[in-house]
């Protein structure tokens, strides 16, 4: 029982430690009972003793002190939702412990802190190493008391070292930690540091979820460690990640089978006002196997508002990241765009192969929605085997909207005798670049391309689109078992009109010429060279103005489509 506030002797919270350290074989439980309202501030002189034994250090057993209560501001919103209305009566207060020194140092496992606000410390404020299976629930840490003033500490808010099945926070309101205006939110860190779960926390915000006060460079990051579950499929299991000075959620140095799900970064408790993480909401640094989002109900988070990209992906070995069923650039309903600074998704030129990027939606993002090499719009080209595997877009020539239904047809040139996934998508506006954002998603289809790496495309998607509505698409390589690769940026913009539709069987006019249309020298004429033509319609590549009037339009497309049916009598 800790009974004053003093450094140490009886009744303090060192010797409680010390009592607990040497009662081996039990848990322990240090509750608290200062005389007097409170909040109670405990500033030790020096490092407190390390936790070796299991111990329950519980600050809510302190006076008035209670845990969050309900959550319902947002109904089945993965998030937290509704401010931090939890009170606090103990601080551990850092600034007199000296150089370096932690709050708790956790060694023994199965301990349990909760209800404390962790402050000012030159060190980490919770430091786990070692022994797993602990609990950090319930805590402000590195913020006052009431969770609106930052007094951070010098380094993590949360650091777990080599230590394994550690929760912090968790799926109920009693759960959530308040991790702000430290140096770093949290860390993990190494191989061993496996099935570790973040849940249900604050992160770079203050306890209203409606300010900024961000830590100094990460709101969580994740070193070299593997099998970390980031948020959750349920509800109150995601993280709010918003606010923190560079990226929110950071996954470096061979970090592997990292799941992020249900989260907000960059954005309010409720996903509606932007506080973004001043560089990108998610980013991985040569790490691989990590699925951002996914295909289970719960799975998508919200990652808008960021100052920066969305998600910035880099390093060679990073690979095999998926990235499913994310909102980044909206708001939490998806009907108005927060946007991120610079692109939705951008992977850097180093990047290794296989990023998936499949249904996601997208909206407002200053630049381009995907952008493969960071380096602006990308032109389709003829060899789709280069680093990173940079896939070649769809090219639309027709949308033909038939109720609840939607017909879309083009082309599509990349690997021969591949499979590819198609995603189909509608938007209110098209990006300033002339290639698409991902507003609505329509849906999807499967392509196979031939020998010479050409597909014709003819999908019909259930939804239906509007005239002024403008359709845009995305192509996945698929590998032999159809498992998803590499994923394009985004197509042009096609826009929806009156009475659109797919191009009318062309009428042969006498004493048309009809030579030199085997652009590829193959000895036919057939897609590939069609796409080639739709490619310089946008390069204005004159060898292919069939019309002599000096530019590469529609005229150019529509002669080509007249030749091909008094070549083949096909439409």
């Amino acid at each position: 029982m800790v009974t004053n506030t003093a450094d140490d002797g009886t009744g303090s919270l060192r010797q409680a430690i010390q009592d607990s350290n040497s009662s081996f074989g039990e848990v322990d439980t240090i509750e608290f009972n200062i005389s007097g309202d409170g909040p109670h501030s405990i500033q030790p002189m020096s490092a407190l003793p390390t936790l070796t034994d299991p111990v329950v250090i519980d600050g809510f057993t302190q006076g008035a002190a209670t845990p969050q209560t309900s959550d319902d501001a947002v109904p089945n919103s993965n998030p937290p939702d509704k401010p931090i209305n939890t009170v606090l009566k103990i601080e551990i207060d850092g600034s007199l412990a000296g150089a370096g020194a932690t709050c708790f140092y956790v060694t023994g496992g199965g301990t349990v802190i909760r209800g404390l606000a962790i402050n000012r410390f030159q060190g980490v404020g919770v430091y786990i190493q070692f022994g797993g299976g602990n609990r950090i629930e319930g805590n402000f840490i590195g913020t006052d008391v009431a969770g609106a003033i930052a007094v951070g500490n010098g380094a993590d808010g949360v650091a777990i070292v080599s230590s394994p099945d550690n929760l912090i926070g968790g799926p109920d309101p009693e759960d959530r930690n308040l991790i702000s205006a430290n140096f770093r939110g949290m860390g993990i860190f190494e191989s061993t540091s496996i099935g570790n779960t973040v849940q249900g926390n604050f992160i770079g915000t203050d306890a209203t979820g409606s300010s900024d006060l961000g830590n100094e460079i990460f709101g969580i990051h994740i070193l070299g460690a593997a099998n970390v579950l980031i948020g959750g499929l349920e509800i109150g299991m995601g993280n709010l990640v918003s606010g923190n000075d560079r990226h929110g959620i950071n996954l470096s140095r061979d970090s592997s089978n990292i799941r992020i799900q249900g989260n907000f970064v960059g954005t309010d408790l409720v996903g509606t006002t932007a506080i973004g993480n001043s560089l990108s909401g998610v980013r991985l640094l040569e790490s691989s196997s990590n699925l951002i989002g996914g295909a289970t109900p719960g799975a998508s988070n919200l990652i808008s508002g960021n100052e920066e990209n969305g998600v910035f992906i880099e390093g060679p070995t990073s690979t095999q990241n998926r990235f499913e069923n994310n909102r980044i650039g909206s708001n939490l309903s998806g009907l108005a765009g927060l946007g991120n600074g610079h692109n939705g998704i951008s992977s850097a030129s180093d990047v290794g192969p296989a990023q998936s990027f499949l249904g996601n939606t997208f909206l407002g993002n200053d630049l381009l929605a995907i952008d493969v090499n960071d380096d602006g719009v990308s032109a389709n080209d003829s060899d789709d085997a280069q680093p990173g595997n940079p896939q070649n877009f769809p090219e639309l020539t027709s949308v033909t909207p038939n109720g609840d239904t939607t017909r879309i047809q083009g082309a599509f040139s990349s690997l021969p005798d591949t499979s590819f996934h198609l995603e189909f998508f509608a938007n209110t506006a098209c990006d300033p670049s002339g290639n698409g954002e991902g507003e609505r998603f329509l849906g999807s289809d499967t392509v196979d391309t031939d020998g010479s790496g050409n597909a014709m495309i003819d999908s019909l998607v259930s939804s239906s689109v509007q005239a002024g509505e403008f359709i845009t698409s995305t192509a996945t390589r698929l590998d032999g078992e159809g498992s998803p690769m590499d994923t394009s940026e985004f197509s042009a913009c096609l826009e929806v009109t009156e009475g659109m539709g797919p191009t009318p069987t062309p009428t042969p006019e006498p004493g048309i010429e009809c030579d030199n249309l085997d652009f590829d020298g193959n000895q036919i004429v057939d897609s590939r060279d069609l796409l080639q033509l739709l490619m310089a319609v946008d390069t204005q590549d004159l060898d292919f103005d069939l019309t002599g009037d000096d530019v590469v339009n529609d005229d150019d497309v529509f002669r080509f489509s007249q030749c091909w049916y008094m070549m083949t009598g096909m439409p």
